[in-house]
């Protein structure tokens, strides 16, 4: 029987036969190569071929300056730290379910106006009404079916999004400072384990939870390593990204075989470290 995940990055096996862990294995592997290829397919539709024929495609819409530096990545970091603060808070208080709720619907409008716009910006705020739509669709139908196609969606279009507006250095240097937090909050903090108690069972797009495993895995864990996806889709190449796509996933592969024999491990490091081997093996060649 598996246990319950204690942080958005992290994938806990009880030691059980053989079969389980490859079920989990190619559940959630699949899940991750789909997020991976759908951020992909994004980045083509937000950009637009660059004013030469040899220049990289550029974002229709620039949300951050400065994207290129490694500061840039300093703060995003902070301020991810910041708002998971607010939610431990939040869960001392009692209010962790409502919190969630509502931040939930904001950050699934915020994300698909955000496409939207990114794809078309001469509409504008008309994009708010479907925005809308796949709010209430959620709140009202949250079949699990629903629910885990909008977490792949969701993740996939932060890190596209993320992946065009950063260079892949600062991408680099900000899953560094997330896969440091990561080993933090499973192994030496309780915060992230009361967060994610009150996600858990809500059917939440925050967590990926499959019928019949119990096993999750936060969208953070598809999204970080989608942004480095994107990153080199966009400014290296293709065969690049499906290369890091790939050291991905045979890290999140490695945290599910470790978890099987230790218990409870933070995956974005084991992700990170695949990424980043993958990365470093293709660009040498």
């Amino acid at each position: 029987m598996t246990r319950p995940s204690h942080g958005l990055g992290a994938i806990y096996l009880r030691p059980r036969g053989c079969w389980l862990v490859k079920r989990t294995i190619g559940a959630l592997i699949s899940l991750f190569i789909l997020t991976q290829f759908v951020a992909i397919g994004i980045v083509g539709l937000i950009t637009e071929p660059g004013t030469e024929p040899d220049e990289p495609r550029v974002p229709r819409v620039d949300y951050i300056d400065g994207g290129d530096t490694i500061e840039s990545s300093a703060r995003i970091y902070v301020f991810l730290v910041a708002g998971v603060a607010l939610l431990a808070l939040a869960i001392k208080l009692k209010l962790g379910r409502v919190v969630f709720r509502h931040l939930e619907s904001l950050i699934i409008f915020l994300t698909i106006f955000l496409l939207l716009i990114s794809i078309y910006p001469p509409l504008s705020y008309l994009w708010t009404i479907p925005a809308l739509g796949v709010v209430l669709i959620k709140r009202i139908y949250p079949h699990w079916v629903l629910v885990t196609g909008l977490s792949v969606l969701l993740a996939a279009i932060v890190g596209a999004i993320m992946g065009v507006s950063f260079g892949v250095t600062p991408i680099l240097a900000l899953m560094l400072f997330l896969s440091i937090y990561d080993i933090v909050a499973v192994k030496f903090s309780s915060h992230m384990g009361n967060v994610v108690k009150s996600v858990r069972g809500t059917k939440s797009a925050f967590l990926i939870e499959l019928p019949g495993l119990r096993a999750a895995v936060g969208i953070s864990d598809l999204a970080v390593p989608a942004m480095f996806v994107a990153a080199n889709f966009l400014w290296n190449s293709t065969g690049l990204a499906i290369a890091v796509a790939a050291g991905g996933a045979a890290g999140l592969a490695m945290a599910i075989f470790y978890s099987n024999r230790s218990g409870m491990v933070p995956a974005l490091p084991f992700i990170f470290a695949g990424v980043l081997a993958a990365y470093f093996t293709v660009a040498s060649i």
